[in-house]
């Protein structure tokens, strides 16, 4: 079997309990019978793969991605390579910020940081080749002593969100292997997941400033409105974004409610939630005065930060995406509320009225 794959790339900072496969490329574990082929094969492979420490020199596992080389080739391979990634990516990211909402004592992965690929990989003869814009080398593997990245915790990914990562891997197919590489609508969605892969990263660059928050606020409004774009020479606005949200219905009828105003018209409260997030962004982004209260919905700091509201709100908007013109990407069966899909949803819901205290969720 192992002769029938080859790894693409090593994401150091991702350990996984299983594999996440499609017929094309499959995130796995160093411990997957693919990976210990390749190594028993090419044992430079466990030169590289299998030395990974973090910085009290203890040992530490990677992930990798991995390449059916029985499959039809393309073009564009590398940009489906960092889709497939950051649709797993955002799939568990979203899924563990909602159940740590939930459920305060949950530990998971809350940062894209954990999926950065390392920005080494074996060539054909077997060195070691690092290309980054600050870095171009090549080395031998003889004194190789990889590094985790620092700051980041070791935990499993093991669940994530099943609903967003079929369908999105569904829409990834279509788009990048059978001939529909055309169409805007799957070129915005894959654009805005790559924004809010950098949003979900962690605020640090300067000291987990401010401005860090401010940073990460501005690029979710860019995954937004990327998101909804028409293409063309078309404009967006936050209206259009409003639109997609209010396209979804919600479970908890005080939902659908609009209730919320924005001196417009009449929203409801994830679109209000929305609407103070796109605020906030044009304050940061445009120089106006902006403090520690804007970085929260309603300027309230009892509130959950919008860093951590804004992925709850981007995972309704991409569920509504789906649900557009698409009956197979229906969001819950009102029929079966016993299925997964209609659980996450309420799951959602309820980390939302959770992290802005709606009392009708039984939230004080």
């Amino acid at each position: 079997m192992a002769t029938n794959w080859e790894i693409v790339a090593v994401l150091h900072n991702l350990k996984l309990t299983r594999s996440f496969d499609t017929q094309y490329f499959s995130l796995a574990p160093t411990s997957d019978q693919r990976v210990k082929g390749i190594v028993e094969q090419f044992p430079i492979w466990g030169n590289f793969i299998l030395n990974f420490h973090d910085d009290f020199k203890r040992k530490r596992d990677v992930s990798v991605i991995l390449k059916n080389l029985d499959t039809t080739r393309i073009d564009n391979e590398w940009e489906a390579i960092i889709t497939f990634r950051n649709i797993i990516a955002i799939s568990s990211i979203l899924f563990h910020i909602q159940t740590r909402i939930r459920l305060p004592h949950h530990l998971g992965i809350f940062y894209s940081d954990n999926f950065i690929i390392h920005p080494s990989i074996l060539d054909k003869g077997g060195n070691l080749v690092t290309s980054t814009p600050a870095l171009q080398c090549i080395e031998d593997l003889d004194d190789f002593n990889g590094h985790i990245s620092p700051g980041l915790p070791e935990f499993f990914l093991d669940r994530l969100d099943d609903y967003l990562l079929s369908g999105l891997l569904t829409l990834w197919e279509e788009i990048f292997f059978t001939g529909n590489f055309n169409n805007w609508n799957y070129h915005a969605l894959f654009r805005s997941l790559q924004i809010a892969f950098q949003a979900c990263s962690m605020p640090v660059r300067n000291g987990v400033s401010l401005f860090d928050l401010a940073t990460q606020i501005a690029l979710w409004g860019s995954a937004f409105e990327t998101l909804v774009h028409p293409g063309g020479d078309e404009d967006v606005d936050k209206w259009k974004v409003i639109r997609l949200i209010g396209n979804l219905n919600y479970l908890k009828p005080e939902l659908n409610e609009r209730k919320y105003s924005s001196g417009q018209v009449d929203l409801t409260a994830i679109q209000f939630l929305y609407f103070e997030l796109h605020k906030a962004r044009s304050n940061f982004l445009h120089g106006n005065p902006f403090d520690w209260e804007q970085i929260y919905p309603f300027n309230n700091i009892q509130h959950k930060a919008f860093t951590i509201v804004a992925p709850l709100i981007y995972r309704f908007a991409l569920s509504s995406f789906l649900c557009q013109g698409d009956a197979r990407f229906k969001p819950f069966d009102p029929n079966d509320p016993t299925a997964e899909i209609y659980t996450l949803q309420g799951q959602y819901e309820m980390a939302v009225a959770k992290s802005i205290r709606l009392p009708w969720f039984g939230v004080n």
